[in-house]
């Protein structure tokens, strides 16, 4: 438009004051829409975290770690992989004795020990409550009962002397490329029910029937 009003008024009219005029109003609205761009890019990229991340923890929620489970076992390249699933033992004595914001923080610093003990390539997610789910990439049972067995014990070694002491069960499912989310659920619950029932504070795989 400034280019056709160039040419198109007249020298005696002030055409260069004019074309200079129109220019700085559109680099004026282009640098309007920039900033607008920018802050609905924002606006998405916030809306989509808090659809898929769990407020209290900044995991996965249970709907984006279902997803994640989902499109892992879809992936021809994703086998094998360990789904564990976690559970804070008596947490509600937890609640009971200290306080919600008190459970709160002992759910939050036990992310933190779990991220900080996974690989880059791992998925935890809170399923709900204090049991969470963790998917361990290119790992067999064996590798993975060794990294749970070092959780399980760095969980209670690293909270005991905090304000609150925690141990934590957990079930661990193989996967195979026939096996769809919910049965390889299922098999993981089944391992982690073998640990409460085996004493608690304890590593259990599906199949093997003494927890460790």
């Amino acid at each position: 438009f400034a280019v056709a009003l160039a040419f198109w008024v007249p020298v005696d009219d002030g055409r260069l004051i004019m074309f200079l005029d129109t220019a700085m109003a559109m680099g004026v609205v282009a640098g309007l829409v920039f900033v607008l761009k920018t802050q609905v890019g924002r606006l998405m990229t916030g809306m989509h975290k808090a659809s898929t991340t769990d407020a209290l923890t900044g995991t996965l929620n249970r709907g984006a770690f279902q997803q994640r489970l989902n499109e892992t076992l879809a992936s021809p390249d994703s086998h094998p992989f360990v789904l564990a699933l976690l559970d804070l033992d008596h947490f509600k004595r937890v609640n009971d004795r200290h306080g919600h914001p008190a459970g709160d923080r002992a759910l939050q610093r036990f992310c933190e020990i779990v991220h900080a003990e996974a690989r880059l390539g791992d998925a935890l997610g809170r399923l709900g409550g204090e049991e969470f789910g963790l998917l361990l990439a290119d790992t067999d049972l064996a590798g993975a009962h060794s990294f749970a067995d070092r959780l399980r014990a760095t969980v209670a070694r690293e909270t005991a002397a905090g304000e609150v002491g925690l141990t934590v069960s957990i079930g661990l499912a193989q996967s195979a490329p026939w096996i769809e989310a919910d049965e390889l659920l299922r098999s993981a619950d089944v391992a982690l029910y073998s640990a409460k029932a085996a004493g608690r504070n304890r590593v259990a795989v599906h199949g093997e029937l003494t927890p460790a």
